[in-house]
């Protein structure tokens, strides 16, 4: 029992990867309401959502564009004032050499991963006070801890969502919200597209093998295993 009848999760970024995977709440007794980023990453998760997770609620026509978000549409989602979980999901993979980012991707890729958990959990975490708890998660990368060559500027956003994480978690303790990161190297649409700009040379298989050198399981995870 994870204690989730009855519980309701937004979790955003869910039309792919962990996000998608994240559905599998409902499995532990949870309503869930997922956020994409497009009307095409809407009916991708309709579809698989169908299949799999009856239970998720799919708003048929709300989608904004994560560069555009704010607290006050956002609270004009019903769902927002029952929400016990928040997923902070969404992401990209941006990675380059410092000298090759501009500004405008510097400040894309904050608003995007930064910034898009501020909102979300700036929406959700009053009503977890009505509710005497709740919890937020914030999903985040390795390069958070441990930045690459030509990993910017994901790394810099990666960690200042860990940074803010770790915060929250100290000033919410006290009011029964539990917030945390997970930090995953999973199989993934960004681990893929990284794949193919830095080392487009190999194969997934390959590339897997030399990535996973110093990772005790000697392997990536699979995304249902992060989610």
């Amino acid at each position: 029992d994870l204690g989730l009848v009855g519980k309701i999760a937004l979790i955003t970024g869910g039309s792919k990867g962990i996000g998608i995977y994240g559905s599998s709440f409902s499995s532990g007794g949870a309503k869930v309401a997922i956020c994409v980023q497009s009307k095409e990453g809407l009916e991708k998760a309709r579809q698989y959502i169908k299949e799999k997770h009856p239970k998720i609620y799919l708003p048929p026509k709300q989608v904004f564009e994560m560069k555009m978000i704010s607290i006050k549409p956002l609270m004009k989602l019903s769902v927002i004032s029952v929400v016990s979980n928040t997923v902070n999901n969404v992401g990209n993979s941006a990675a380059q050499p410092f000298e090759e980012v501009s500004t405008s991707l510097w400040k894309e890729e904050l608003e995007l991963k930064l910034f898009g958990a501020i909102y979300y959990s700036k929406a959700t975490i009053p009503h977890m006070h009505k509710r005497n708890g709740g919890a937020v998660v914030n999903l985040t990368a390795s390069l958070a801890k441990t930045p690459s060559e030509s990993s910017l500027p994901t790394n810099v956003s990666r960690s200042a969502g860990m940074a803010m994480t770790g915060s929250l978690s100290i000033d919410l303790e006290r009011n029964n919200i539990r917030v945390n990161t997970v930090i995953a190297l999973v199989r993934s649409d960004q681990i893929e597209k990284l794949r193919q700009h830095k080392r487009p040379d190999l194969t997934w298989e390959e590339y897997s093998e030399e990535v996973v050198k110093d990772i005790p399981p000697g392997r990536i995870g699979d995304t249902d295993e992060a989610a």
